[in-house]
């Protein structure tokens, strides 16, 4: 019998005391007279309950991302002096298309996932969660079993006609073999969150591919010359072992038993919003690589990708303190506590800013240094990292302003300022590139990411009555939940 769950949609308030006390420290004369400023800050910051769970929590799920991120970095430069810049270039450019083909693939169920299990998981309903995952599963195997068949077929064409690079055909053709399994394991991943298995989902998610292929391909290594078909076979082999690793961890956590019969439809209906929501992100994402695919040869695409991997990795603070940061920030808005979810939002920023300065100033002050680490032909790359380390810097510098507005119920707002950007972005990267190159991809992207920042910044000062960059706690006080 079919039992309609159209509940899930609701955000759980955490039942902590914690996320229900606001805490407004008295002012303290004397202290506005000491010289140590320093002292003062930090004391009355670690004095605050949101904040240090933020320290203790955050520094956990940071530990796990630069654990992936480091695999990745390494598995980076490997490939990257292992192929040489024309091979890694088509290396990323194949694996750019998959990427983009998986987001489709997955429909938006990834998203719905996090959601509604969770919320099963907060009731005890095991059925329910069994047949939010079976149903998902099933469109994802189908979906993703014809497009794989599709892309294999049409890479030739794509390879020859979109990107005028023959030499594409074969590597598009065998990276099109880890669509399915990639996107399965990204949704399962995603389930595993729902069940706050934080790390299961990163280690699936984000930390046994690129060990995998790192180990196989560095041990291999000692007795075999690897090509650039026989590097992505690893690499594929490294997503069915991670599909594998995430379905066992899955079901660890849920054993077999009585399943909710769910509307295929109704899960769709639902998926859809989101993957019209998340679309801008991923033009983001993926534009530039597509872009200097379509007008440069393979090893300006190899070199620019490194250094866009590479200016990537300042950004690690932000998504780790975003992962603990916004269900505190969905809490103080259901419970109207502006002044706490400002607070919190300041202090957050300018603790994200203090640790990315160092990073920036290594990749503006040494770019040659830090991308020769990859092969002296990606030194040329130096001026489109500089530009790329900027764009991140203002990313981390103006905080979690996308999850403050998603959490306190503005979506639409978010959703309409990613697409925006990302024409904008799509835009830019065609008209700079014809001109400045890969230089002209990198002002294309930064400035894109400058754009959506900073408007989404003036978007939460104008809905939630705070900027998110100042630190004076007497500044928000008076701040209203807006009607």
């Amino acid at each position: 019998m079919l039992r309609n769950r159209d509940d899930g949609l609701q955000f759980l308030e955490p039942r902590t005391s914690e996320s229900r006390t606001m805490h407004n420290p008295r002012p303290n004369t004397a202290a506005r007279k000491s010289p140590n400023i320093v002292s003062r800050l930090l004391g009355a910051w670690l004095s605050d309950v949101h904040f240090t769970e933020l320290i203790r929590k955050g520094a956990t799920a940071l530990l796990l991302r630069v654990g992936g991120a480091g695999l990745v970095f390494l598995l980076t430069v490997y490939l990257a002096r292992l192929l040489g810049a024309t091979d890694y270039g088509l290396f990323m450019l194949s694996l750019t298309v998959v990427m983009i083909l998986s987001v489709v693939v997955r429909m938006g169920l990834d998203n719905v996932l996090v959601r509604h299990i969770s919320t099963a998981i907060e009731r005890s309903d095991l059925p329910l969660v069994r047949g939010y995952f079976q149903t998902a599963i099933r469109l994802v195997l189908i979906v993703g079993l014809v497009a794989t068949i599709l892309g294999i077929l049409v890479s030739p064409m794509v390879a020859d006609t979109v990107f005028n690079k023959p030499e594409l055909a074969q590597p598009l053709n065998v990276m099109m073999w880890l669509l399915l399994p990639f996107s399965i394991t990204f949704l399962i991943a995603e389930a595993l969150k729902g069940l706050k298995q934080v790390a299961d989902s990163t280690i699936a998610q984000a930390m046994l591919i690129p060990a995998f292929s790192l180990v196989v391909l560095v041990v291999g290594g000692w007795w075999f010359a690897w090509s650039l078909l026989d590097a992505i076979a690893v690499y594929v082999t490294s997503v069915f072992v991670a599909a594998l690793y995430a379905w066992q961890r899955w079901r660890s956590r849920i054993p077999r038993g009585e399943v909710v019969r769910l509307r295929p439809s109704g899960l769709l209906r639902r998926g859809f919003p989101l993957l019209l929501a998340t679309s801008g992100g991923l033009v983001m994402s993926w534009a530039d690589i597509l872009v200097l695919g379509v007008y440069e040869s393979a090893d300006t695409v190899g070199i620019y990708a490194v250094a866009s991997k590479t200016a990537l990795l300042t950004s690690l603070i932000l998504v780790a303190v975003n992962s603990i940061a916004a269900p505190k920030f969905a809490a103080f808005y259901a419970s109207n506590s502006l002044n706490a979810m400002a607070k919190l939002a300041r202090q957050a920023t300018l603790l994200m800013t203090g640790l990315v300065l160092f990073p920036t100033a290594v990749l503006l002050l040494w770019p040659e240094w830090v991308l020769k680490l990859f092969g002296t032909e990606y030194a040329t790359g130096a001026t489109a990292l500089m530009i790329l380390a900027m764009g991140q810097l203002i990313n981390v510098a103006c905080g979690s302003v996308g999850y403050l507005l998603m959490m306190s119920g503005h979506e639409k707002i978010v959703r309409n300022i990613m697409l925006t950007t990302a024409v904008i972005n799509v835009v830019l990267n065609v008209l700079l590139v014809q001109q400045y190159g890969i230089e002209g991809v990198a002002v294309a992207t930064a400035v894109s990411i400058a754009l959506w920042n900073i408007w989404m910044l003036i978007a939460v000062r104008k809905y939630l009555g705070f900027w998110t960059i100042n630190i004076n706690p007497r500044m928000s006080q008076n701040n209203k939940k807006p009607g």
